[in-house]
């Protein structure tokens, strides 16, 4: 029984391996149309990049039935958002995301995590992995789509004013980040560090916004690098910004944060890793290539950020 039942299982990964050449060596069919995601805050000027370079960004995806029509057939509305993983159980994101409609708050129970992808979903290549890494218990095959149990947003978040515009999510269960290779979390600035990063020090934001003003969300992950700017400088294009925000990108350069990145890490490189700063939550509405984009400062929440995993863990 046991020869038989591993000549099964060598057929069956047989059978596997030929379903894979197939599909990735298919050419698209002409004429398909592309599905368009509704909006959300790529990035402007930026460029995609291999699977696994950021492991610790995260889509944030609600989907939300607002009406029936016949009684039958349901109509979604989806928001899109960024995120970045802290640990193996925790989501940071901007507070403003979790808020639709006249300002609403949208149900914790619609939102998914979606992690060590750069697709915005699952592609078909994909969809079929993650059936083989459960047949075969290859847990890097598999997609990751945890749902989100809690969101916590912070106390003093203003949404029109956009003052600590920061949030956190604890996700239904632990994702692998010590033995995923897509799947890892970021470290964060220290609490109270005005001093890092300095002025025009490169850094890497990332995310799946737009790709031109008044865009849609992009269906892959971009990137780009962007300056941080003085707070000073920043003020001239959004007026006073305060010191819980650091400001990075460019200035009439057809480069910058759009609409779907929103929630977004800015990481920048340290001694000690890539190091979390800031969490996209702002920039120009109508020109958004030719202008900085706003970020919360991560050091001026860190002290929260810890406070609010440890009494919810």
């Amino acid at each position: 029984m046991s020869a038989l039942r591993e000549l099964s299982r060598m057929l069956a990964l047989v059978l596997v391996m030929l379903m894979i050449i197939a599909i990735t060596t298919a050419k698209p069919r002409p004429n398909v149309t592309e599905n368009q995601y509704p909006i959300s805050m790529a990035l402007i000027g930026g460029h995609s990049y291999e699977e696994g370079m950021r492991p610790w960004l995260v889509s944030l995806q609600s989907k939300t039935e607002i009406k029936k029509i016949l009684g039958i057939f349901s109509v979604y509305r989806t928001y899109w958002c960024g995120g970045s993983l802290i640990n193996d159980q925790w989501v940071l994101s901007a507070a403003h995301c979790f808020f639709g409609e006249n300002s609403a708050p949208i149900s914790v129970g619609s939102w998914t995590a979606r992690m060590a992808s750069t697709h915005l979903k699952p592609s078909i290549k994909e969809r079929f992995m993650n059936i083989v890494g459960k047949i075969f218990r290859k847990m890097k095959w598999r997609q990751w789509n945890v749902k989100v149990a809690k969101i916590i947003i912070h106390p003093n978040f203003q949404i029109n004013a956009f003052h600590d515009d920061i949030a956190l999510l604890k996700l239904a269960h632990p994702v692998p980040t010590h033995i995923h290779p897509k799947i890892k979390s970021v470290g964060l600035a220290h609490q109270g560090n005005s001093q890092f990063p300095e002025n025009g020090k490169m850094c890497i934001m990332s995310g799946w916004g737009c790709t031109e003003s008044g865009g849609t969300v992009t269906k892959h992950a971009q990137e780009l690098k962007m300056p941080i700017m003085s707070n000073t400088e920043c003020s001239k294009y959004f007026g006073l910004v305060s010191t819980d925000k650091i400001c990075a990108g460019f200035n009439n350069k057809a480069k910058g944060i759009c609409r779907g990145d929103s929630g977004g890490p800015l990481v920048c490189p340290s001694p000690y890793g890539w190091m979390q700063v800031g969490v996209a939550s702002f920039t120009s509405k109508d020109h958004p290539e030719n202008s900085p984009g706003v970020f919360t400062r991560v050091s001026q929440y860190r002290s929260w950020i810890d406070r609010v995993m440890r009494l919810n863990s």
